[in-house]
């Protein structure tokens, strides 16, 4: 086989593996799933404050609140890291997380803070965390998480509502086809 021939076939396995990482959609439905139990624990907390014991349903549902949050951005953080896998003999010495710009007016893109918000929660309890993890804690600064406050705080800071959190996913997906358009175009060294 010519040397030609053999990094075509190569590289058609590759963008076809990052296809298919693109497409892939098993883990958006457990994000969905994510935010409706985000909802349901949201309602309950509603409900259990009107029957007069408010502190005991901000306290319930404060923790699992977090808690599928964090979940929920984890799921968003492996298509992620899916795509930028499948992606890297495309893109080398490139971090493609940035490839759709800042978001909004924050100093990274979207793509780049949902990854930092998931290594915050992932690694958050560790005594070490907040010496060792710059990359993360200035994201996360950025978006107004610090040690006193929640992921929540965090959605709010990027315009996103409980009542629509699969924007998040919406954003993921469009820079997973902007990846893979890019990289289908792309002269791969």
């Amino acid at each position: 086989m010519p040397p030609d021939l053999g990094k075509k076939v190569v590289l058609n396995a590759q963008r076809d593996r990052l296809k298919s990482a693109v497409e892939e959609e098993y883990l958006f439905q457990l994000f969905e799933e994510s935010v409706q139990k985000i909802k349901a624990l949201v309602y309950a907390r509603e409900k259990t404050a009107r029957s007069g014991n408010m502190d005991l349903a901000f306290e319930e549902s404060k923790n699992i609140e977090e808690n599928t949050i964090g979940i929920a951005l984890l799921i968003l953080q492996k298509k992620i890291h899916r795509v930028l896998n499948s992606a890297k003999p495309f893109f080398p010495n490139q971090d493609i997380r940035e490839i759709l710009g800042k978001y909004n007016n924050k100093s990274y893109s979207l793509i780049t803070i949902i990854w930092e918000l998931a290594n915050y929660y992932k690694h958050r309890e560790e005594t070490d965390f907040w010496k060792r993890n710059t990359k993360t804690i200035n994201v996360v600064d950025a978006v107004g998480v610090d040690k006193r406050s929640n992921l929540l705080k965090a959605l709010e800071s990027l315009g996103v509502s409980l009542d629509d959190c699969s924007q998040l996913a919406d954003h993921v997906q469009k820079w997973a086809e902007k990846v893979l358009e890019t990289a289908r175009t792309s002269k791969c060294p």
